[in-house]
């Protein structure tokens, strides 16, 4: 699911103007982002089953011009539980059951709230039956609306549902929760002459009655509930053939007519795109029906499996919905605790169509994730309160921090490893057309990958916050030093790993270092031929953190020369970073200084002084680095 964005800081904004051509549905739409009025049905959701639900006959009657439904839904259902004496599904309260059969045997039912109990005689347990649900009424409104009747801008009539993440049960009786899709589905949609009816699945026909039309889909996969959807309403249709890696699968796009001839010039840019994440993630996984697009009145787009309802057809959005098809409808998240796995994976796949197909509005896409992520100290890419809409469709965390974490997983473990795993993961049979979990996907990762990625995915996922990160340097000797620190911008004592490219210029010179730097502090030194003028840090926007640049000064260790008394011809002197120009000069115990040539050597963390001139005897050293100095007594002995 893809939004419009109603809040962007001024710096932000201009950039948006100035480097991208966003649609409408091109960010997050804050005005969309409320607060679910069923918080108790979001947490159900998420309940087991006692039940497999294998296939679904829906049949509804849906007129345009009218907030309204009829339908009859028909379950292919078996009970997993032996003492399990009633099945409950949910359905709205503002909708009226009729009647409810099982195999063409009336049954007593209970419809209260949201809840809709049926008895089940326990007898039918291991079996399957069919279960006949009629109803009608004006469907409810929840989350982002869920059933919807407006009007196009050319003025017809138009229905179309979204019931992401519970508002299926607003226009038809569902079972709640992400533990159960429905193996295979048939939908017929009655409509007045001169509609369209866009569904999921292959459209088998249209029959044509005297006063109506009837669309059949046919949907041959397993499905999640609130993937879903209906549209209706007078569509121009445009159809074509995509080559892809197993045969060709049909683009079927529904629009507005007044938008056609602009569909049909983004048709290309649409199969590119199709093509890359084919070839990138795995063959698209339903290629026995189609991948389609319907216009709809909303700002932004949702990924209802093989028929993504869409605002428009730009990039932003485009790429978004249909890398769904693979993250989020071919495995969807067993709870919307783990929606990242929907929403991370699928932002990001517009970062990769931006990487493969325009590089530097990848670059500003990653800069624009890192500023909105940063933006707020707090905030866990895993939602902690799913009854709240505004809270799993968190744009800055669900969708943006989320896709910078996979960002900066892939450069974590490499390419090789993370896409391997990416495929494995897509590939697992466990998983496919099921659930999966954020410890089955980090598995996957870790197979590859040959050791544990626990420090990574519990600070970047499971905590809250982001590093904040200060970055010293100072020219050393054919040499820059650094000292990295971080903290976290969330008060969880958390320790980020990070991957940081530094990169060093001065003098014609631009050279890149790559750190990884995962404790609370790091001191370093990096050769460079030349003395360095600049330090910009990760310069291809890769790494989510605050960071802050400072220059190093002298910091005398407080310690002494060593060894002292001391025989050798070195002695040594830690310092973390000496001011430049560095110098030692001897003086005797009347503070007379001695005509003694004292040469420097410059190490990681010490400098040493060259003392093989100097006899047996008590001195003094006066070191001097950038014009601070410090006296320290020294003593030659056994030459």
């Amino acid at each position: 699911m893809y939004f419009s964005l109603c809040s962007l800081k001024p710096l932000l904004l201009l950039w948006v103007i100035v480097f991208f051509t966003l649609s409408a549905g091109a960010q997050i739409e804050c005005s969309h982002l409320r607060r679910a009025c069923f918080g108790e049905t979001l947490r159900a959701a998420e309940a087991g089953s006692d039940e497999d639900i294998h296939y679904l006959h829906a049949l509804w009657e849906i007129d345009p011009s009218v907030r309204a439904i009829r339908g009859e839904i028909r379950y292919g259902v078996t009970l997993l539980n032996a003492s399990y004496d009633s099945l409950r599904l949910q359905l709205s309260p503002s909708l009226t059951v009729d009647s409810v059969k099982l195999n063409a045997e009336l049954l007593p039912w209970n419809h209260a709230g949201r809840q809709l109990q049926i008895a089940i005689n326990p007898q039918v347990f291991g079996s399957q039956f069919e279960l006949s649900i009629f109803y009608h009424g004006e469907p409810g409104s929840s989350g982002f609306g869920s059933f919807v009747q407006s009007q196009t801008p050319e003025g017809f009539p138009i229905v179309w549902t979204l019931s992401q993440p519970d508002g299926a049960a607003d226009w038809w009786p569902v079972k709640p929760g992400l533990s159960d899709k429905i193996d295979s589905s048939l939908y017929e949609i009655r409509i007045p002459p001169g509609n369209k009816a866009a569904c999921n699945g292959k459209l088998l026909g249209v029959d044509t009655l005297a006063d109506a039309l009837v669309y059949r889909w046919k949907h041959s996969y397993p499905v999640a509930p609130y993937l879903i959807a209906v549209a209706v309403t007078a569509y121009d249709e445009i159809r074509s053939m995509v080559p892809l890696s197993e045969g060709e699968v049909e683009l079927l796009n529904y629009c507005y007519p007044s938008k056609r001839g602009e569909w049909e010039w983004q048709q290309n840019e649409v199969r590119a795109m199709f093509q890359y994440f084919d070839s990138l993630f795995v063959p698209y996984p339903f290629s026995r029906e189609k991948y389609g697009h319907a216009q709809f009145g909303w700002g932004g787009g949702m990924e209802h499996q093989t028929m993504s309802f869409m605002a428009d057809l730009g990039p932003w959005l485009t790429s978004h919905e249909l890398a769904h098809q693979w993250f989020g409808n071919l495995i969807t998240c067993h709870s919307w605790t783990d929606i990242w796995l929907n929403e991370g994976f699928a932002t990001w796949a517009t970062g990769l169509f931006f990487e493969r197909f325009n590089p530097l509005q990848f670059y500003f896409w990653k800069r624009n994730n890192i500023l909105e992520i940063i933006s707020k100290p707090n905030g866990s890419v895993m939602v902690d309160d799913t009854t709240l809409v505004s809270r799993i469709f968190d744009g800055r965390l669900s969708y943006y921090k989320g896709a910078m974490v996979l960002h900066m997983l892939r450069k974590r473990v490499g390419e090789e490893v993370f896409w391997m795993a990416c495929r494995n993961y897509l590939n697992d049979p466990s998983l496919r057309f099921g659930f999966s979990t954020t410890d089955q996907f980090r598995a996957h990762m870790e197979a590859v990958y040959g050791a544990s990625l626990e420090p990574f995915f519990e600070a970047w996922i499971e905590l809250e916050g982001h590093p904040k990160v200060l970055v010293e340097w100072r020219n050393e000797e054919a040499s820059v030093r650094f000292r990295l620190r971080q903290r976290p911008s969330a008060e969880n004592g958390v320790v980020f790993p990070l991957s940081l490219k530094i990169r060093m210029k001065g003098d014609g010179l631009e050279k890149d270092t790559l750190v990884f730097f995962d404790s609370e502090s790091v001191e370093f030194s990096h050769s460079v031929a030349s003395v360095i003028d600049s330090i910009e840090l990760d310069p291809e926007s890769d790494m989510v953190a605050d960071f802050e640049l400072g220059r190093l000064s002298a910091e005398f260790s407080g310690h002494v020369l060593y060894p002292n008394p001391s025989s050798d011809e070195v002695v040594w002197y830690d310092v973390s970073f000496p001011l430049q120009p560095v110098s030692a000069k001897i003086y005797d115990l009347s503070g007379r200084e001695l005509p003694v040539d004292v040469p420097v050597i410059f190490e990681s963390g010490r400098l040493g002084f060259r003392v093989s001139g100097l006899s047996n005897g008590l001195y003094i050293m006066r070191l001097g680095m950038g014009g601070e100095s410090v006296t320290l007594p020294l003593v030659r002995v056994g030459i």
